[in-house]
């Protein structure tokens, strides 16, 4: 008699597959899982490193100063910058960073301009969204590949912050062994959260200071957490509080919170050590560790003192406005409301190239959130098992994202209060996620130790920290998409042969030749036009070739008239700016595609399209106009284009309301700030400035807010023509026998002897107040 075998298992229960899998997981060396983290975010950063055009934000800034300190030996200082933006420029920044980077610039550099130009204000209303330029500065053949000189140092210090940014997931590693040494799982998931976070990948793969601030933050978390776990004081850990503490004082501002945090470290190390009774000895070596602090401290000061004119740095004032804070400290809730709206704004930012639905914007930020309940949960899981390690960890670990959170809203006070700032205008709040740098590797281990302790013990998955592992995968593929995205939005330039253009021509035809040419400056070989009226837009492609190499920078224009004498034009850097006529060669033939809008309430038929080459500078100066070239006729009107800005109203036929920003409701004794959004048509040198006026509808008593509550750049007379002006302020202040009730909010313009300039409603038509009607505002009790 023979056995029967029983036929294999088809399936499992999911718990069973979930123990298999932690299993399998456990069998793993940790450093085996930290390699394979650290060498995911390697990846991650060299997609972005390389997927990112250089020069953005500050970079070229960055590289300057490098720069400067190579060539004249010593560190820039204000009077260096005689136009008065040291500070803007990044010179003023501690010294740490560029030293570091020097042996880069000094290796590579060839001192060729970064970046190398300006494209010109090229300006198409409504066709932002299709045509914007998406390099803002013409390349030239530094940049075709192998790179060269400045442009193989300016990757090389992306790679640096990329090694830097590794050093950082390693030390933040070793703190999570030494602050939870039985839960392997709480370090390897805090690395893989700082190592994922999409903010933090893109910006651990640009030219800054902030990554080695990370970095130098997470040695600094891992030695205190060495220092206050440790039952024997160790000389080694004390002195590397101090250099970690110094080293990032010399790096950014902000250090000071990692100085503030290792205050705090060596102050329980003291008191433990008097609780405790401890040998007079270890007493000793607390005390001169948190002696030589401070003296550490004072010095660093005094070097800002001479060199900044601050004793805390960067800023000249800065010791003069702390003063004033401390003298009249007040803590606007609003202030505080919009520092963290603000930030959840930053954390979702990575999210806006993928252009997700509501819900998807709130899932994410729950994730944020579950992470920070789960921080707070750790020091309840401390209590309850009445864990002095834990309690230790975590006191350590809120302290460091405390002091770190309460920096970012200090250095907030100094621009934002309840004068300027509203839950509806928060134009003065600036808190990005690299304002928090020094906090985020412990705040990456409060989130993962406390997901950690919310995780039922008895789970199959629980070692493996499911919650932070979700988290961390989530912003792993973010990240992954924005490389993705990157690659999409700047594709590689299409170009054609002669013989490829002659196919196309034979096999098409709506490609159209143009009966004249350019005499200078690019050829156009062809065209093709797709008219899409009910849409109000214009398909264009034009092919375009060289006779010679250029040295100077096109933009191509695109007019269209009416018969009845309407016109509209557009402005746009061919192929996006990805590659410019700069680089243009002789035998190859460029397409450059672009997507005209008509942003007039209805544009009638024949319309005669025509193109014109604008030369420019590589300063960005218009320098020559092409004569003319017929791009031929559009027998269909235009209606006018999704994508061209609201328009409330027009004044001076140059500047456009585009948005009135208020609450519906405001109480009489309240300080209220209106703000309006703008577009600039066009410069008008009879601007000077901009009022509101408030008209109670029922008995037509009128109040009128003048000035700006903002910046100089918000006086209009400085506005120029293409820019987009946000949170337009003005701080009104209604009389205390204001009536009540519902008020027209109508906004002007007036010229330098005070008479109101023209203006005009959306269809244009003539306004006899000369006063635009923007929104209502209801005034209560």
């Amino acid at each position: 008699m023979t056995k029967r075998q029983a036929a294999p298992a088809t399936g499992q229960p999911i718990f069973r597959q979930a123990a298999s899998l932690a299993a399998t997981l456990r069998r793993l060396r940790p450093s085996h899982l930290l390699a394979l983290i650290v060498g995911v975010q390697v990846a991650v950063g060299l997609g972005y490193a390389f997927a990112t055009p250089l020069w953005q934000g500050h970079e070229p800034d960055y590289y300057h100063v490098i720069r400067f300190l190579h060539e004249q030996r010593r560190l820039p200082t204000v009077a260096d910058y005689p136009d008065g933006d040291a500070y803007v420029r990044q010179a003023t920044q501690p010294p740490l960073y560029f030293f570091l980077a020097y042996p880069i610039i000094a290796l590579a550099d060839d001192g060729q301009p970064v970046p190398p130009g300006t494209h010109p204000n090229a300006i198409c209303f409504g066709g932002e969204i299709y045509n914007d330029t998406l390099i803002t500065y013409p390349t030239t053949a530094a940049y075709d590949w192998p790179p060269a000189g400045a442009v193989t140092s300016a990757y090389m210090l992306r790679l640096l912050n990329i090694l830097l940014g590794v050093g950082a997931v390693i030390f933040t590693y070793q703190a999570g062994r030494t602050l939870f040494p039985e839960r392997q799982s709480v370090a390897l998931l805090a690395a893989a959260l700082l190592a994922f976070e999409p903010n933090l990948a893109r910006l651990n793969s640009t030219i800054s200071n902030d990554t080695l601030l990370l970095t130098i933050a997470a040695a600094n978390l891992l030695v205190c957490a060495r220092l206050i776990m440790s039952e024997k004081l160790r000389w080694r850990y004390v002195m590397l509080v101090l250099i970690t503490a110094a080293l990032a004082l010399l790096t950014r501002l902000a250090g000071w919170a990692v100085f503030a945090s290792s205050v705090f470290a060596l102050i329980f190390v003291v008191g433990r050590s008097l609780w405790l009774a401890r040998t007079s000895g270890q007493l000793r070596v607390a005390l001169i560790g948190f002696g030589l602090l401070i003296v550490a401290g004072i010095a660093i000061g005094l070097f800002n003192y001479g060199q900044y004119g601050s004793f805390f740095g960067r800023y000249s004032e800065l010791d003069t406005l702390a003063g004033n804070i401390i003298r009249n400290f007040t803590l606007p809730w609003i202030t505080i409301v919009g520092v963290l709206d603000h930030t959840r704004l930053a954390y979702l930012e990575p999210l806006t190239p993928l252009n997700p639905r509501a819900a998807v914007e709130t899932g994410y930020t729950w994730l944020a959130i579950i992470g920070l309940i789960g921080g707070l949960w750790l020091g309840i899981d401390g209590l309850r098992q009445r864990s002095g390690a834990i309690l230790r960890a975590f006191t350590l670990l809120l302290i460091v994202v405390a002091v770190t959170v309460v920096m970012v809203i200090a250095r907030n006070l100094v621009n934002a209060d309840d004068t300027n700032t509203t839950l509806y205008n928060t134009g003065f709040i600036f808190a990005p996620m690299r304002y928090y740098a020094t906090g985020l590797p412990a705040l990456a281990l409060l989130m993962s130790a406390g997901l950690l302790a919310l995780i039922p013990r008895r789970l199959p998955l629980a070692s493996l920290n499911p919650l932070a592992s979700l988290i961390a995968l989530t912003w792993f593929g973010v990240s992954m998409l924005g490389i993705i995205g990157l690659l999409i939005a700047h594709p590689a330039p299409t170009t054609l042969t002669a013989r490829q253009y002659d196919d196309a021509r034979a096999a098409s035809d709506t490609i159209h030749q143009p009966n004249q040419t350019s005499a200078s400056g690019p050829s156009l070989l062809g065209y093709q036009l797709v008219q899409h009226p009910a849409d109000g837009l214009l398909d264009l492609t034009l092919y375009a070739s060289t006779r010679t190499a250029l040295e100077q920078n096109y933009v191509i224009q695109i007019d269209m008239e009416s018969a009845s004498g309407q016109t509209t034009s557009c402005q746009f850097v061919p192929t996006r700016g990805v590659y410019p006529t700069t680089r243009w060669q002789p035998d190859e033939i460029v397409v450059a595609q672009a997507r005209i809008p008509s942003c007039a309430a209805t544009f009638p038929a024949p319309i005669e399209v025509t193109m014109r080459w604008l030369g420019a500078s590589m300063d960005g100066e218009f320098t020559q106009t092409s004569a003319p070239i017929s791009l031929g006729t559009l027998t269909e009107p235009l209606t006018r284009a999704a994508t061209c800005a609201d328009n409330l109203g027009v004044i001076d036929d140059g500047y456009q309301i585009v948005k009135f920003n208020s609450p519906p409701e405001v109480p009489r004794d309240a300080v209220y700030l209106p703000s309006l959004n703008w577009l600039v048509l066009a410069e008008s040198p009879r601007v000077d400035a901009r009022f509101f006026v408030f008209t109670h509808q029922a008995t037509q008593a009128a109040y009128t807010c003048t000035g700006a509550a903002g910046a100089e750049i918000y006086q209009p007379r400085l506005w120029q023509r293409g820019e987009a002006i946000y949170f337009d302020l003005c701080r009104m202040q209604f009389p205390t026998d204001a009536p009540l009730g519902v008020y027209t909010v109508s906004v002007g313009m007036e010229d330098t002897d005070g008479q109101r300039l023209p203006a005009g409603d959306p269809d244009g038509q003539p306004l006899a107040d000369r006063l635009v009607p923007v929104g209502t505002l209801t005034l209560t009790d």
